[in-house]
């Protein structure tokens, strides 16, 4: 969806998917819309403008090997607001028997999780997201990921 032209602060808040209460031109996340960081703001920035979608992940697998551990490696694209962005990677929750753990790099656009499983032979499946905020505080979060790792040994 985009914001019609002409357009009004209730189709902008609309499109951005928040209350038009209270509401202002200078609020960061019509800026982001806009893509007016500092200065005047109109409604005329925002016409023809999309909030996008929500960010996605890649790299999301499943694997059966013999080690007790498997690393996959992850990054996740950002298509909405205005860079930079940060990024914060959490695990959902996991299923399955045994135990694993992940670790690496959480606040970049790439990140890296390691799964161990013990004892093992085991399967374990970790969801994984992502909640991405670009330079105006406006902030979208990930479809969960599956990364399912079974250890033959």
């Amino acid at each position: 969806m985009t914001v019609p032209t002409p357009c009004s602060l209730k189709q902008v808040a609309a499109e951005l998917g928040i209350s038009s209460a209270n509401l202002s031109l200078g609020d960061s996340r019509i800026r982001a819309l806009a893509g007016v960081l500092s200065g005047p703001v109109g409604l005329k920035q925002c016409e023809g403008k999309s909030a996008g979608g929500t960010p996605s992940i890649a790299g999301a697998d499943s694997l059966t090997d013999a080690p007790s551990a498997h690393t996959f490696a992850l990054s996740v694209t950002e298509n909405f607001g205005t860079a930079p962005y940060t990024y914060l990677w959490s695990i959902v929750s996991e299923t399955g028997a045994g135990s694993g753990f992940y670790s690496g790099s959480t606040t970049s656009k790439s990140a890296t999780f390691i799964i161990e499983i013990s004892p093992h032979p085991q399967t374990l499946s970790c969801l994984i997201k992502c909640a991405v905020t670009d330079s105006l505080g406006a902030s979208k979060e990930s479809g969960a990921n599956t990364c399912a790792y079974t250890c033959t040994a």
